[in-house]
Formats: C-alpha cells, structure tokens, sequence
C-alpha cells in the first residue's frame, strides 16, 4: 500500500489496454483524449490487497504516509523540487480515471474488474 491506500489507483489489464488502442486508432468517430484504463477504478489498498493474494503470500508492504511527505520534502538533502518531490507526488496522488470515450463508442473490456485479470474472486 502506499500512503493512506485511499487514493484512486488507474488500473488496466494488458489485453484490455492493446484492445483499447487498437480501438482507439481504428474508429475514426473518436475524438478527444481516451483514457486507457479499466471501467472499475479501484483504490491503492484494494488494488494491493488483489495483488497480493494474486502472488501467493499475503503482503504487508507499506510505504508509510510520512515516508512520501518526506520524500516530497527532499528527503534527507532536504529542499524542494526535483525528483523526490515528483516521485511522491506521483506515488501519492489519486485519479478517478474512467473510460467514457471508450465505453461511448461500444468498446467491451474482457477483464473490467481487476480480479478477473489474475483470476481471483470479486
């Protein structure tokens, strides 16, 4: 999990994501930005939590709140800016990104939940 795990976590499967493209590219009717991402958004904790039982043991891998603040700070050369900041921004920061466009268009995911990627239960 990383931070709080509340953040909204873009996800998609591989087969799903090559589809979409190809969609995307072969429909001259869309327009605009697609998003290539899965219609089921998930947060980082129940995307860590599917992960985790989809690799065998249970995980308890944290990347604490404070560790990102921290990072995002300078860590310890301290400052702002640069690549610490970018990468817990990045780490940290939450999309509730859905595929409008793709699903407009008639667009049909193989795997709209991230269980069924790794073949897991809902």
């Amino acid at each position: 999990r990383l931070g709080r795990g509340d953040q909204w976590q873009p996800w998609i499967g591989l087969e799903d994501a090559a589809a979409g493209l190809l969609w995307a590219i072969e429909h001259d009717d869309i327009r605009g930005p697609v998003n290539l991402t899965a219609p089921e958004p998930l947060r980082n904790r129940d995307l860590h939590r599917l992960l985790s039982r989809a690799c065998g043991p249970p995980s308890i891998a944290v990347v604490p709140q404070a560790l990102l603040d921290w990072a995002g700070r300078g860590g310890a050369a301290g400052g702002t800016g640069g690549i610490g900041s970018m990468l817990a921004e990045l780490l940290g920061a939450s999309q509730r990104a859905v595929p409008q466009t793709l699903l407009a268009s008639g667009f049909r995911f193989t795997a709209p939940g991230a269980a069924s990627i790794w073949g897991l239960g809902a």
